[in-house]
Protein backbone atom coordinates (compact mmCIF):
# COMPACT_ATOMS: atom_id res chain seq x y z
CA UNK A 1 0.00 0.00 0.00
CA UNK A 2 1.72 3.08 -1.25
CA UNK A 3 -0.56 5.75 0.19
CA UNK A 4 -0.05 5.37 3.91
CA UNK A 5 -1.98 3.57 6.56
CA UNK A 6 -5.73 2.92 6.65
CA UNK A 7 -6.47 6.31 8.22
CA UNK A 8 -4.67 8.14 5.40
CA UNK A 9 -6.33 6.05 2.68
CA UNK A 10 -9.78 6.60 4.19
CA UNK A 11 -9.16 10.36 4.35
CA UNK A 12 -8.23 10.38 0.66
CA UNK A 13 -11.44 8.49 -0.15
CA UNK A 14 -13.52 10.96 1.87
CA UNK A 15 -11.91 13.96 0.14
CA UNK A 16 -12.47 12.48 -3.32
CA UNK A 17 -16.07 11.48 -2.58
CA UNK A 18 -16.88 14.94 -1.25
CA UNK A 19 -15.29 16.68 -4.24
CA UNK A 20 -17.25 14.49 -6.67
CA UNK A 21 -20.45 15.19 -4.75
CA UNK A 22 -19.85 18.95 -4.89
CA UNK A 23 -18.95 19.01 -8.61
CA UNK A 24 -21.62 16.60 -9.82
CA UNK A 25 -23.91 19.51 -10.78
CA UNK A 26 -21.33 20.72 -13.34
CA UNK A 27 -21.78 17.61 -15.47
CA UNK A 28 -24.01 18.03 -18.51
CA UNK A 29 -24.32 14.33 -19.24
CA UNK A 30 -24.31 11.08 -17.35
CA UNK A 31 -20.88 9.50 -17.08
CA UNK A 32 -18.70 7.38 -14.86
CA UNK A 33 -15.53 8.82 -13.42
CA UNK A 34 -12.77 6.60 -12.07
CA UNK A 35 -10.37 8.35 -9.73
CA UNK A 36 -7.00 6.86 -8.88
CA UNK A 37 -5.10 8.38 -5.96
CA UNK A 38 -1.39 8.84 -6.57
CA UNK A 39 1.49 9.62 -4.26
CA UNK A 40 1.17 13.10 -2.89
CA UNK A 41 -2.61 12.91 -2.60
CA UNK A 42 -2.31 12.41 1.16
CA UNK A 43 -2.19 16.21 1.55
CA UNK A 44 -4.97 16.92 -0.97
CA UNK A 45 -7.65 19.32 0.22
CA UNK A 46 -11.27 19.27 -0.91
CA UNK A 47 -10.79 22.61 -2.69
CA UNK A 48 -7.77 21.29 -4.61
CA UNK A 49 -9.70 18.17 -5.60
CA UNK A 50 -12.68 20.27 -6.75
CA UNK A 51 -10.38 22.41 -8.87
CA UNK A 52 -8.78 19.34 -10.44
CA UNK A 53 -12.14 17.71 -11.14
CA UNK A 54 -13.54 20.88 -12.72
CA UNK A 55 -10.51 21.02 -15.00
CA UNK A 56 -10.95 17.35 -15.86
CA UNK A 57 -14.62 17.87 -16.70
CA UNK A 58 -13.75 20.82 -18.96
CA UNK A 59 -10.97 18.87 -20.72
CA UNK A 60 -13.29 15.93 -21.31
CA UNK A 61 -16.06 18.34 -22.44
CA UNK A 62 -18.40 17.05 -19.77
CA UNK A 63 -19.22 20.34 -18.04
CA UNK A 64 -21.52 23.20 -18.94
CA UNK A 65 -18.53 25.55 -19.09
CA UNK A 66 -16.75 23.57 -21.81
CA UNK A 67 -17.36 24.25 -25.49
CA UNK A 68 -18.62 21.30 -27.50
Amino acid sequence: RKLGDAVARNRIKRVLRESVRLTKAELTQSCRVVLVARRGSEDLSVQEAISSLSGLYATAKLSAGSKT
